[in-house]
């Protein structure tokens, strides 16, 4: 069994986080591409069907956070997060999968596919660096999921 042993000033040391989202902007935005997913508006509204809504706003949430993002992907920080080196690698691996059958289209919408995936995670992480935060979006993915939950007793029940 191996021990470990702690000064004072480890323990007590509070962990500094590098807030890029200095406004918010980016935090807003999250919340925002959240809900479009969740909530999906053009299953409540007809005559949004046609429109890419989570697209632009998971779009315009990089273009926001992109100081955020490109922090993430930089090399000191990947040796530091293997989580995201790993899943970078995964979507060479989605890609390579398909090509190796020579099914080009395939490659090229999975990539693009998974490559949403990886922008909210790479969104989540970054943007989600304080307590207030994580509780302020914990909060509302609750309600957001309790509304869901709701139509959908609603529906079952015909009402």
């Amino acid at each position: 069994m191996a021990t470990v042993a702690l000064t004072d000033k480890e323990v007590f040391q509070p962990r500094i986080v590098p807030l890029d989202d200095r406004h918010g902007w980016g935090f807003a935005l999250l919340v925002v591409t959240t809900g479009t997913l969740f909530l999906r508006p053009a299953d409540l509204v007809p005559e949004l069907d046609k429109l890419p809504i989570y697209q632009c706003m998971i779009i315009a949430c990089l273009i926001v956070s992109a100081r955020t993002i490109l922090k993430q992907l930089a090399k000191i920080q990947l040796n530091d997060q293997p989580i995201t080196a790993c899943l970078l690698l995964l979507l060479i691996a989605v890609g390579v999968s398909h090509l190796v059958h020579g099914f080009v289209w395939g490659a090229r919408m999975s990539m693009m596919e998974f490559s949403k995936t990886i922008a909210f995670y790479l969104l989540v992480t970054g943007l989600l660096n304080t307590p207030r935060r994580l509780y302020l979006f914990t909060k509302f993915l609750t309600l957001a999921i309790t509304f869901v939950a709701a139509l959908a007793l609603l529906d079952r029940f015909e009402l």
